[in-house]
């Protein structure tokens, strides 16, 4: 790689990142989604691009839920309660 190449690809480096930067402080809701499943999904993958080493069952103890739990309901086995909606609204906020 040439000295340019280098200096190219840093810059496309901080570029994406300040793009990425950018996105995430137009925080999104709920509210803003079709389906919580994306909404919760989308949460995941943001938390794990700040710590590659999050993983489910970190997300799902912020969330105060049972590991399984969090499984069945991104599997549409269960659907959301109206009480559990309410308490995580607090925790992801």
């Amino acid at each position: 790689m040439s000295g340019q190449d280098g200096f190219i690809a840093k810059h496309l480096r901080l570029c994406s990142q300040f793009v990425f930067e950018m996105m995430r402080s137009v925080k999104r809701t709920v509210l803003d989604y079709s389906d919580y499943k994306e909404f919760l999904l989308d949460e995941f993958q943001s938390r794990l691009s700040l710590n590659k080493r999050y993983s489910m069952r970190s997300f799902s103890k912020d969330l105060e839920l049972r590991p399984a739990a969090l499984s069945d309901i991104m599997n549409g086995r269960y659907g959301l309660y109206l009480r559990w909606r309410n308490r995580s609204r607090q925790t992801l906020d």
